[in-house]
This record gives structure tokens, sequence and C-alpha cells, in this order.
């Protein structure tokens, strides 16, 4: 599984033959950094601009299961989120915010299941390449091979839906008929929100949800989708815990 790595734990010229392997498959590329910990669940081993200037992530990972497509989500969240931050760290001409920004995911072998978990996520931009290393009397040397983009254009919620059902059980959204049962539920999800888990909150009959927030935006979203589902937004309380910050963390109640 993606574990979070040091550059001590990968074999020594691993990175620079990496590197060279990228540059060679993707023109144009330049290297920005190296072994970037941003504080998620994995290192982005190298931080990159493509061509066109967006910014590009690359982490080593292994080639099944689903930790590798959450780690790309994970980091494709912390680049969007922490723009800013990541302008003033490399360098605020050294890729362009406007352009979305891409993960790259590289492994001995990608195995079909992880491919198939990549494929629904619609205009994200994961992409796959597998390391490999060709031994001769001349050289020895290591290639990237391209194993198709993690996107389908258009794909939209269908596809969402398909990723997540592609999910183990303890990874999944509750769906609303197993809420049936409940009196109340109590939410507090990363900034990203909950919208899928809120979907089937919304569709469910459970009275009262308890929702702590430390997102605005993403609290409004998932609010509006409750209200529609035919909730009513009883109390919400803003908290401002966090002394000489921006940060405001909400509370809110909803009850149908």
């Amino acid at each position: 599984m993606a574990q979070k790595k040091k550059s001590a734990d990968r074999p020594e010229g691993l990175s620079a033959s990496l590197e060279e392997s990228l540059i060679e498959s993707l023109p144009g590329l330049v290297v920005l950094d190296r072994d970037l910990d941003y504080g998620g669940q994995v290192g982005i081993d190298l931080v990159a601009a493509d061509q066109a200037g967006a910014l590009t992530l690359v982490l080593l990972v292994d080639g099944e299961g689903e930790e590798p497509v959450l780690a790309a989500l994970d980091v494709l969240a912390f680049a969007r989120r922490e723009q800013l931050l990541l302008e003033r760290h490399l360098g605020q001409a050294s890729f362009r915010g406007d352009l979305p920004p891409r993960v790259i995911l590289v492994a001995d072998r990608f195995d079909q299941l992880l491919r198939e978990r990549i494929a629904p996520l619609g205009d994200v931009r994961v992409e796959l390449f597998e390391l490999r290393e060709l031994k001769s009397a001349a050289a020895t040397r290591s290639y990237l091979v391209p194993r198709g983009d993690g996107a389908i254009e258009g794909a939209g919620d269908q596809s969402l839906a398909a990723f997540l059902d592609s999910l183990s059980e303890e990874r999944r959204p509750l769906a609303a008929s197993e809420l049936a049962a409940l009196d109340g539920i109590a939410l507090d999800p990363p900034r990203a929100g909950a919208a899928a888990q809120i979907r089937e909150i919304a569709a469910s009959a459970v009275p009262v949800v308890a929702y702590a927030s430390c997102n605005p935006s993403t609290f409004a979203r998932d609010a509006r989708t409750l209200v529609d589902g035919g909730y009513r937004l009883e109390t919400v309380t803003p908290i401002d815990q966090f002394l000489w910050s921006a940060e405001v963390e909400l509370a809110g109640v909803f009850r149908r």
C-alpha cells in the first residue's frame, strides 16, 4: 500500500533515474523540488511543472489496492487548497496556478482493479506510469511506460458513484437504507466536506444531523443538499477558535 515515505526508504539512485525517465516521457517537464512532506499520508517524491506550466506531482506507490487512488486525491486536494502556499514555497513563477494540477502515480506495475478504480474519476488529472528497467551489456536504464490516463472526459456524477462503489466497505458512504435505524448522525468531515455521504443522509429519514465543519464553503454546499432533501437548519454557530487566523469553524444542527 501507499505509505508515507522518506527518501532513505528508496534504493540509491532511483530518484535521479526517475527524473531522467520522466523528462524523457514528458518533454518540457521541469523538476522544481523533491521529497515534499505536506503532512498527508504519503510524501510527494517529485514536484515539477509540465510543458504548459501545470503543477505536476509525482508519487511512487504500490500498484495495487485503493490506497494509491486515495493518496492521489489527497495530494490533488492539497495542491488546490494550498496553491498560494506552494507558490511561496516553490516560487510564484515556477508554475501556472490557473491550470489544474496533475498527479502522476509511478509503480512497477498497476493491477487491473486499481486502473478500474481510477478510470471513473471524471476530469481529475491522475495518470499512471509503470517503471521498467532494462539491462544490457551497453547500459542499465529505467523507463516510464504510460498505462492510460485516469480521466474519462464528461463522466460526471455517474463516474463518481462508480468510484465510490469500487471502494472497500469501510470507505464507502453509508447508504440511506443503512441509516434507517439511526436516531441521529454526527459528522466532522475534512475541509472537502462530505458530499457523497450527505446525499445519502438527505435521502434518509434520520431525524437529526449535527455537522461540525472547518470550511464554511463546503458546509454551505452540504447544507443546501440537506435542506433540499427536507431538513431545516435549526441552528448554526460560528466558532473563531484560531487566534490571528482567518479560519472559522462551524457547528450546525439539522432536523426533519
